[in-house]
């Protein structure tokens, strides 16, 4: 049982804070053509191998039934596979393999007997995860210099760092800025974790909110309103720390404004009058197509 908890450790250690970090300039191409993709996949598998090998050798498999209905998604896209046309059907087995290797990776935690206190360290370990993500992006908005050479930047002057696509780099940011504010709510933590922890919400939220993500900031902003029902009790009886996460999250989001900005105007655009049109004609036909086979599809 210890060393199947050194070794969850050991490779999460890796997954988080090494394997995202491997750069080469990107190629033009998405998916394992990306070589930070290669990394974090190998620590990824080797995971869910570990967290097999330990369910062998106990001979007994841990699972939470929660995370396991997650198995659903893939099985239902696997149907629909039966009935799509044949190009889209090279399509949906990568985007299927991808959602099963994450619902395996899942399992795969439970296997390897991490308790209370190893999930607050791998939890702090995220924390530090978006520090290190977060700076990138601060970095690719100043004047890198010689770090130019290790760093990419995109054309259009974002924060996109490792991950080379602006949406997924602020969708990882903003579920760092929920896992921050779930530590405190789940107990008293140090000084040293607290400074971690704000400075982990700082700049997630200031690099999210200068992406100009909609989908970021509308995760972000939606999760932050069920984590904060969800945990309102941790919340208040740690109030105090509460406050400063908050004064911080506050703060980052008025230093980013810029990019808040860009997503009202993109939602503004979204339903304006060029465009409202033509969304009402798509929302109608659609809404007949399914009514007409709603079951099958067509």
């Amino acid at each position: 049982m210890e060393l199947n908890r050194k070794a969850g450790l050991a490779v999460l250690t890796v997954l988080f804070l090494f394997a995202p970090f491997y750069y080469q300039p990107n190629i033009g191409k998405e998916g394992l053509h990306l070589p930070f993709n290669i990394t974090v996949w190998g620590a990824a598998l080797t995971v869910i191998v570990g967290g097999g090998v330990c369910a062998i050798v106990k001979r007994r498999v841990f699972y939470n039934i929660h995370a396991c209905a997650l198995f659903i998604f893939p099985v239902l896209i696997s149907i629909y596979m039966i009935f799509a046309e044949q190009g889209m059907v090279n399509v949906f087995v990568i985007k299927t393999i991808y959602i099963l290797g994450g619902c395996m990776f899942l399992v795969a935690l439970f296997q390897y007997d991490l308790n209370k206190n190893d999930i607050d360290v791998v939890l702090l370990m995220l924390s530090i995860s978006m520090i290190l993500h977060a700076g990138i992006g601060v970095l690719q908005l100043s004047d890198m210099g010689e770090l130019s050479q290790y760093i990419s930047r995109n054309d259009i002057n974002k924060p996109a760092g490792v991950f080379q696509q602006i949406n997924n780099q602020a969708s990882y940011l903003s579920t760092g800025v929920l896992i921050n504010f779930y530590i405190i709510s789940d107990k008293k933590v140090s000084r040293v974790s607290l400074f971690i922890i704000v400075v982990s919400v700082f700049l997630s939220a200031l690099i999210v909110a200068n992406s100009g993500s909609r989908v970021g900031m509308l995760s972000l902003l939606l999760g932050y309103i069920i984590l904060l029902i969800a945990r309102f009790q941790g919340f208040w009886a740690n109030k105090k720390v509460f406050g400063i996460l908050m004064v911080a999250f506050i703060l980052a989001l008025f230093l980013g404004f810029s990019g808040v900005g860009e997503v009202i105007k993109k939602s503004q655009g979204i339903v304006g009058s060029e465009y409202s049109d033509v969304r009402s004609v798509i929302y109608k036909i659609s809404f007949e197509i399914i009514k007409s086979s709603p079951v099958w599809g067509h």
